[in-house]
């Protein structure tokens, strides 16, 4: 694979201390982006291509290349990561033979429009390097057989039309897609829609649909200002930045402001960033509280209404954690909707990574811990640190009801346990109902979930048996699983590809 950067979970880091304060009372808000259109994604990826999963994986996967457009070509194998979603997919996976259409950049442009926080989620801590990245919901198009023999004909033809115009054409037909999808769309129902459409028909070089753009906003500001201006934005290049920048200031229809927003962003196109050097790690705040802060954070933890409370945490997860340990002994399973359910999961799984003494130690305590999540929690991370102690602790919790106890299971089933699958495969309920699927999205039962289908697809390619596939139009459900386990357990090999890097940062 090629050269590393940093991953985004890195960074996530950073902020794990501000969110553990916020997430005890969230808004349920979806995420919103500003989509790009294929044509924005194809000009100015780093990489485009149809690969195919060949290991599986959660937010990071590995892929062969099988037909390249641009980037690595065909033959290579490549780790592409996934942006996720909080109030998406959170754990979003490929698995073995999976193919997908991709536009992946070494560093994914910002599609974000708005979102809210969220609990922590542990998975987002893995820090497993990665060649390309997908901008957020954006960049990989699964191709069914189906789909590739058909619809992507079409995407195929334009991708290699588009990749072998000069850049001058690509900027026209660039900003020829953005008129399209922002000018002419916007008037669908309107009776001028076909006088505009006239205005823009022969119109085929940058200066043409400059001039139109121009136009069009000095004659009706308050209309096509900011259609247009979203135009030339995000479509214009080099040819569009000369105009723009002899643009007489009487001709202008845009205010400075955005004047000098447009010239910026197409600089920023042009000026591609190079990679972060993958030897980059984040620092952590070694110096050691004063005895002062130290006694605040202690009294601070006691209550969950403080607003300091998060701080406290995670401060005394690394420099007093056996404080840290007798809060979450007496941790109580959360009521209420799933995610807040799986609050304690957040918490728990915080000390086990970031716990700064005597870890061993603090985490044999917490397995007697009242709140399931906290004793799973302890019994996984405590296998970094004693594996048979470990092992042993979470051979008992597969008995737990639930996720907790799935949780188990699952960690057993990735350190080569076949006996604890068939618990592992409860994860998922015999028949789903549309309240199950609904309450089930984005919590941390659904993100086991998929972990274990990414344990079981990397599992059978390492035993050539064919690969679980839920019924069509269907998700997964124990009993279909345990159908193909009881099929392939015999030449299963139980393998999870990521363990090696994990056990080394002591990641779930």
């Amino acid at each position: 694979m090629g050269k590393s950067m940093i991953s985004r979970s890195m960074v996530l880091h950073l902020v794990l201390a501000t969110a553990l304060t916020l997430f005890l009372d969230q808004p349920a808000n979806a995420t919103r982006i500003d989509p790009y259109l294929l044509e924005e994604l194809v000009l100015s990826a780093d990489f485009v291509a149809v690969v195919e999963c060949q290991t599986a994986g959660g937010l990071t996967a590995g892929f062969k290349v099988l037909e390249s457009f641009k980037g690595p070509k065909a033959g290579a194998t490549v780790a592409l990561q996934w942006a996720a979603n909080y109030w998406g997919e959170q754990f979003p996976i490929a698995l073995c033979g999976e193919r997908y259409f991709v536009t992946a950049y070494k560093i994914p442009p910002n599609n974000l429009v708005s979102t809210s926080s969220g609990e922590p989620v542990p998975l987002w801590w893995r820090r497993i390097p990665a060649d390309f990245c997908f901008p957020l919901m954006q960049g990989q198009y699964h191709l069914t057989p189906e789909g590739e023999k058909g619809d992507f004909q079409k995407t195929r033809k334009m991708v290699q039309a588009l990749l072998a115009m000069t850049a001058v054409e690509q900027e026209a037909a660039l900003l020829r897609a953005l008129v399209d999808a922002n000018v002419l769309r916007q008037r669908d129902n309107d009776a001028k829609t076909d006088v505009l459409k006239k205005s823009f028909d022969g119109l085929k070089t940058v200066e043409q649909l400059v001039a139109e753009l121009v136009r069009l906003a000095q004659e009706d500001q308050k209309t096509w200002g900011q259609s247009t201006f979203r135009v030339v934005a995000k479509g214009g290049m080099a040819k569009t930045m000369a105009i723009l920048e002899k643009l007489p200031q009487d001709k202008n229809p845009w205010t400075a402001a955005q004047q000098g927003w447009m010239l910026d962003s197409i600089r920023a196109r042009m000026d591609k960033r190079k990679a972060v050097d993958e030897d980059v790690t984040l620092s952590k705040d070694t110096t050691p509280p004063t005895a002062e802060r130290l006694a605040l954070w202690r009294k601070t933890i006691l209550s969950r209404d403080s607003e300091d409370w998060g701080e406290a945490f995670v401060g005394l997860t690394h420099h007093d954690p056996e404080s840290v340990v007798e809060i979450l002994l007496k941790l109580e399973s959360s009521k209420g909707e799933r995610r807040e359910r799986d609050i304690n999961h957040s918490l728990a799984s915080y000390f086990g990574a970031e716990c700064g003494k005597a870890r061993e130690k603090n985490l044999t305590a917490l397995l007697k811990g009242r709140d399931p999540w906290v004793r799973v929690a302890a019994a996984v991370y405590l296998c970094f640190e004693n594996e048979n102690k470990g092992v042993a602790a979470l051979k008992r919790m597969t008995a737990l009801e639930g996720p907790p106890g799935g949780w188990a299971a699952l960690t057993l089933a990735r350190r080569g346990h076949k006996d604890a699958v068939p618990r592992a495969l409860q994860l998922f309920p015999k028949k789903w109902t549309e309240k199950d699927e609904a309450e089930n999205f984005g919590t941390v039962q659904h993100n086991l979930q998929n972990h274990l289908l990414v344990l079981l697809s990397n599992s059978a390619y390492a035993g050539k048996v064919p690969q679980y596939r839920a019924p069509k139009d269907k998700l997964p459900t124990s009993e279909s699983l345990q159908a193909w386990w009881m099929q392939s357990r015999e030449n299963v090999v139980l393998r999870d590809p990521w363990m090696e890097v994990l056990s080394k940062q002591k990641i779930d």
